[in-house]
């Protein structure tokens, strides 16, 4: 099972908790550290396995998940998650390509996809604009 960590950014806590799910340390430690620097907390988790109890213990704002991971893969993840709880805000970083992406949006509609090759940034623009899109629903 892979490792899972949680930090608290300037703001903690009330900044909005990301959870993010990639098999990639690298890329858990970039992002954890760019959305950091950006206001977020976040904590990470290598592996699928056990994210529906840390989603269900920490209730984070946004699930940042990848698509192609062994065992347990993003697609996975975000039934499970959403069986639970239809509201849940999940939003895939991950490098499928192009047809693979649009397959993906078929299947799980309510999610949104940011190719990792669009950087950073753009997982940050996408994640800010789901959250103040929860909040919306949420306030109604």
């Amino acid at each position: 099972m892979g490792e899972t960590s949680v930090k608290e950014a300037p703001l903690a806590p009330l900044a909005p908790l990301a959870l993010l799910v990639d098999d990639d340390a690298d890329v858990l430690r970039l992002a954890s550290r760019f959305l950091e620097h950006k206001g977020l907390r976040t904590m990470t988790s290598e592996s699928g396995f056990g994210v529906t109890n840390l989603v269900r213990e920490h209730r984070p704002d946004v699930v940042v998940l990848d698509v192609m991971m062994p065992a347990l893969d993003g697609e996975q993840i975000a039934a499970l998650l959403l069986e639970k709880n239809p509201a849940v805000v999940i939003v895939f970083f991950s490098a499928v390509d192009e047809e693979a992406a649009e397959g993906l949006r078929a299947r799980v509609p309510s999610a949104s996809f940011i190719n990792k090759t669009d950087g950073m940034q753009a997982l940050h623009e996408e994640i800010s604009h789901r959250l103040v899109g929860a909040l919306r629903t949420r306030a109604r």
